[in-house]
């Protein structure tokens, strides 16, 4: 996962903590998701994805926020 991660994509992570795909690219649009200014396309992407999918979203970002 270490090397992965520098990579674009999300992972999937099955409930049992297994991950089942990586650089993946998730595409979902909700129209509610309301992201702050200065987060990137990372944050919209899961804030997207956990909308309309209703799951846990993890965002690593270089950011402080």
């Amino acid at each position: 996962m270490k090397e992965l991660a520098p990579l674009d994509g999300g992972f999937v992570v099955s409930r049992q903590a297994i991950f089942v795909s990586a650089c993946r690219y998730l595409d979902a649009v909700a129209s509610q998701v309301d992201v702050p200014l200065g987060l990137g396309s990372r944050h919209v992407a899961a804030a997207n994805m956990s909308a309309v999918t209703n799951p846990v979203g993890i965002v690593v970002s270089e950011s402080s926020k």
